[in-house]
């Protein structure tokens, strides 16, 4: 309660997962989203997939998008996959084929051989739509 990040993601995983305390998905949910919010990216990418499976809170794509994205822009690599897949497809963000391209480079750099390919094929996508 004092706002010290990492004891509010330790305190949310253990809700989350109902060892040592009595779980709890929304309490879980509450703190992972208190401790994203002061910028601490395990939380963040933790407080995006409570959104996007409806964990302790309605199933709610666009929040978890916005907070995929924060983690991402925090360098963590599965969040930039999943940011960009949610991009690709349009899932709770408007469509964004750049916007997806930039978030799986982002990941391939960082050593996800799966965002290297798809990196590739919608590389080749556009310039295949471009052309036309």
């Amino acid at each position: 309660e004092a706002g010290f990040a990492p004891a509010q993601h330790m305190l949310a995983t253990l809700l989350e997962t109902g060892r040592h305390l009595r779980g709890s998905q929304a309490e879980a949910t509450a703190w992972y989203l208190r401790a994203a919010e002061q910028g601490m990216v395990d939380a963040q990418l933790s407080a995006a997939t409570q959104y996007y499976l409806g964990r302790g809170v309605k199933q709610d794509f666009a929040q978890a998008a916005r907070w995929y994205e924060r983690a991402a822009d925090g360098g963590d690599v599965g969040a930039q996959y999943l940011i960009a897949s949610m991009y690709h497809r349009g899932l709770g963000v408007t469509q964004d084929l750049r916007a997806a391209l930039g978030w799986y480079t982002a990941a391939a750099r960082q050593g996800d051989e799966v965002a290297r390919v798809q990196a590739r094929l919608l590389a080749d996508r556009i310039a295949r739509e471009r052309d036309f």
